[in-house]
């Protein structure tokens, strides 16, 4: 009996690899956005507390309150900057999301197909095999009755 060969084989290895980066830049693109937004948090955090230790502090020098509004300036620029691109990283996000669908979509009919081409390649052997079986029997047979003769 012939071995079970898929001629996509090659195909479905590409597709599966075009799968797989799809969704690890996918991922990226997610950490990326996450970590914008995590690196906003931590400036938002460090500004209340300049905030807080400038008003529990006793004395309150103009240097000090010039810094803090200066920080909290830079803060504020960032935060909108941070919007944009987080944003942007949302549009790239959602445009990888719909690339990630299209390349499983693809590998899963290469799937399909495959299974179908397996399908059709045991019924074949399912079919010989059975043809096999009958002629051993009427070789079988036929033997048995000329030696009865």
């Amino acid at each position: 009996m012939p071995r079970f060969r898929f001629p996509l084989e090659t195909v479905e290895r590409w597709r599966k690899l075009e799968l797989e980066r799809a969704e690890a830049k996918l991922e990226n693109l997610i950490a990326q956005q996450a970590a914008l937004l995590a690196e906003q948090q931590a400036r938002e955090a460090a500004l209340q507390h300049e905030s807080r230790q400038i008003s529990s502090s006793a004395t309150l020098s103009p240097q000090l309150l010039t810094q803090r509004d200066a920080f909290a300036r830079y803060v504020h620029t960032r935060r909108q900057w941070t919007a944009f691109q987080a944003q942007q990283k949302e549009q790239e996000i959602a445009q990888q999301r719909i690339a990630v669908l299209e390349a499983r979509r693809a590998y899963e009919l290469l799937l399909k197909l495959r299974r179908r081409a397996f399908a059709a390649w045991q019924a074949a052997q399912d079919k010989a095999q059975e043809a096999l079986a009958a002629e051993t029997y009427l070789a079988r047979w036929r033997q048995s009755t000329s030696e009865r003769r």
